[in-house]
């Protein structure tokens, strides 16, 4: 009898506990698979130092960690030198491994096989936004394979850079280039400071040169893509910067990096140059007093037009090879939206398209 019970009691608690554990399993399984779709990704992201620390401060520290949170997602940021992007972009490429995103400061189209297309950010952030600026589609689309290689969400002009006391000292305003000829030539020889625009094989002198050849009239290409470098815009403007150098300028121009049209202005070295308005922030986070006398000015007019280039046109790339392209994209548009943040925390220095 008492063996009974006690056989009783066993079975009806096994029995109590195998019904719990399918009723625990019934309620916990879909739980476990939701924690399997919802694990945490990781997101892997290349991009440049900014001339202007506070904007690495608020997309690092606010941006990324705000956004990761809402994604659960571990985002891991990779600021390098400007420099060093494109190398590090041949090192992934060949790897096919690396960064699911990978920033340039120019348009990227050299990177187009190894690139998705694009274009569905475009049109999502079409849908809640509004429409780029025409500017961040020609600088990521390829018009013959119609494929967006790249995905532009801010773009950095390139103004005049002037020293407002020197050249208030000859009653001039550099606001065209016969005016810069004449006024720097002035300043020169009054005060021995020259003109400082580059001429060697780095990004700043290709932007002055372009610059100064949309101002003449001229191009690489026309608005069909096809080449038109061979004109007679290009040698007027040649001929220009030729005399440009002589009489205003001296010869370390052609030895400068991306950093010497800082130097040069802030040190008090140079009457005139052109570049993004890292000039002005960088004098001002460093409290040098020439910063007070740096002015700016939209593009010079030549004989053509005032047209400029763009300093910077920042692009965002996600590798065909990224392990999280779905993230990335989702990324990208979060961004867009985070524009005037960015905006303010760049200190004006990133536009958006």
């Amino acid at each position: 009898m008492t063996s009974h019970k006690k056989i009783s009691t066993i079975t009806r608690r096994k029995a109590i506990a195998s019904a719990s554990s399918l009723i625990l399993a019934s309620s916990i399984a879909p739980g476990l698979i939701g924690t399997a779709r919802a694990q945490q990704k990781t997101l892997k992201i290349l991009q440049w130092n900014h001339f202007v620390p506070a904007f690495d401060e608020w997309f690092n520290e606010t941006f990324v960690k705000e956004w990761g949170q809402q994604n659960n997602t571990r985002v891991v940021v990779d600021n390098v030198g400007m420099t060093s992007i494109k190398g590090r972009a041949a090192s992934e490429i060949a790897k096919r491994s690396g960064h699911d995103i990978c920033m340039f400061l120019s348009p990227p189209a050299a990177y187009e096989d190894n690139a998705i297309d694009h274009r569905e950010i475009y049109e999502e952030c079409a849908r809640r936004y509004g429409n780029p600026l025409d500017l961040a589609i020609k600088s990521t689309l390829n018009p013959k394979t119609g494929k967006y290689f790249g995905f532009s969400n801010s773009y950095v002009p390139d103004p005049v850079n002037y020293r407002k006391d020197l050249w208030d000292d000859i009653g001039m305003v550099p606001d065209t280039w016969d005016r810069i000829m004449e006024g720097g030539r002035k300043i020169k020889k009054k005060h021995g400071i020259p003109v400082g625009l580059g001429l060697s094989p780095e990004l700043d002198s290709n932007m002055f040169l372009r610059s100064i050849m949309a101002a003449f009239g001229a191009s690489v290409q026309n608005a069909d893509s096809s080449l038109a470098l061979k004109s007679k815009h290009t040698l007027e403007a040649i001929k220009f910067v030729k005399a440009l150098f002589r009489e205003t300028m001296d010869d370390d121009v052609f030895t400068w990096d991306a950093s010497s049209n800082n130097r040069f202005m802030l040190a008090g070295r140079g009457s005139l140059t052109l570049n993004a308005i890292s000039i002005t922030r960088t004098g001002e986070t460093q409290k040098i007093p020439m910063a007070d006398q740096i002015y700016l000015l939209r593009p010079a007019k030549g004989p053509v037009t005032d047209l400029g280039l763009m300093h910077f046109m920042n692009a965002y790339v996600i590798w065909n090879f990224a392990e999280n392209i779905d993230g990335a994209k989702t990324f990208l548009v979060d961004l867009v939206g985070q524009s005037r943040k960015g905006f303010l925390a760049s200190k004006f220095y990133n536009m958006p398209v």
